[in-house]
């Protein structure tokens, strides 16, 4: 398969895809009631996320590009490459579900509390349907832009948020502290689907599969930390009554360059959902492809798009009663069945084979 982009590009377009879920962060959506568990959480969550990935690393070692899993599964199968393709598919489009939803919840409470929520999901779906029909490579591409534009902007966050620091946010879990940490690390986990992207978008990148993987985490943690240690500081317990905490940081930090920090914010934190659902609708259309004769995979990003907005907007006025697709979500076991059993059963696979 041709290969369309660097290990460095792949690197960001995760990273990117990851900073939805760090920047959209709501405590409405953890059971965690210490906010201190978060960040101490998400940190133990990297080293689990490390040891979930070791199948994926021993496949891949000696692979510097092109090797593609869904092949391999075909390979042993054609009908456990075929549950394989439909597994991942379901993950893409209850990924994609999600994130619109959120980012409908996100416009509606912030940017446009009177725009009707078919108006904002179907207006923010035909941007990304035009960006997933472009392809990977000009996807790679705006969100190397993007990426750069955040650091910018995180870095003024925390250079402008000097007064509005207190030290004294920073205290021990009282309340169940193992608990609490424990459904962090699971929430962490759950949430990483980039390993999934990772797995689908490696035939088309160039570099070894450890070296992004590695970046990635390491990078990640650091941006988590970072995000999850400034807005800790600045609003302490009152942290886990705010919709969306780290908008309410930038919203109040003063500066004489940019007075309105929540507004630059606001444009990335579109910027970034744009790019997490575009990834996914491409990668699912190429997904639902491999299953459509040729003279019908033309059909496939029309499929998944119908799809994935027909869901968003069933999730977005179902209001109160989507608690139990949030709660799918938030549940470690499948992420944990995409990068770690389904590699494992391939890696034995081919060592019997070999």
């Amino acid at each position: 398969m041709k290969i369309q982009i660097s290990g460095a590009q792949a690197i960001i377009l995760l990273l990117l895809c990851r900073m939805f879920y760090t920047v959209f962060f709501s405590p409405s959506y953890t059971q965690v009631t210490e906010v201190n568990a978060i960040l101490i959480g998400d940190l133990i969550a990297l080293v689990v996320s490390l040891i979930l990935l070791l199948p994926l690393l021993f496949l891949f070692r000696k692979e510097t590009q092109g090797n593609d899993l869904i092949l391999e599964c075909w390979g042993m199968s054609k009908w456990f490459g075929t549950a394989v393709i439909l597994y991942y598919t379901a993950l893409l489009l209850m990924v994609i579900i999600g994130t619109a939803s959120r980012f409908q919840t996100f416009m509606a409470n912030v940017v446009f509390p009177n725009a009707a929520a078919l108006i904002i999901l179907a207006t923010f779906f035909i941007a990304c349907i035009y960006a997933a029909v472009m392809g990977l490579e000009g996807i790679a591409r705006v969100s190397s832009i993007i990426f750069v534009l955040f650091l910018i902007s995180l870095a003024m966050i925390l250079l402008f948020s000097g007064n509005k620091i207190q030290w004294v946010n920073l205290r021990p879990i009282h309340e169940k502290p193992v608990e609490s940490l424990l459904e962090t690390v699971v929430s962490n986990i759950s949430k990483n689907m980039e390993f999934v992207v990772l797995i689908l978008i490696y035939p088309k990148v160039k570099g070894k599969f450890w070296k992004i993987s590695l970046s990635y985490l390491a990078i990640s943690g650091l941006i988590i930390a970072l995000v999850g240690g400034i807005t800790i500081l600045v609003l302490g317990e009152f942290t886990m009554k705010q919709l969306f905490p780290f908008y309410t940081v930038a919203s109040i930090i003063e500066n004489k360059i940019i007075q309105r920090m929540d507004a630059l914010h606001m444009s990335l934190w579109v910027l970034i959902s744009f790019v997490r659902v575009a990834v996914y609708l491409l990668l699912g259309s190429e997904l639902i492809g491999r299953l459509l004769p040729e003279k019908k995979k033309g059909l496939s990003m029309p499929v998944i798009s119908l799809l994935a907005f027909g869901g968003s907007y069933l999730l977005t006025v179902a209001g109160n009663n989507s608690e139990t697709y949030y709660s799918i979500l938030q549940n470690p076991i499948p992420i944990f069945l995409a990068v770690t059993v389904i590699p494992l059963i391939v890696l034995i696979g081919r060592r019997k084979s070999a």
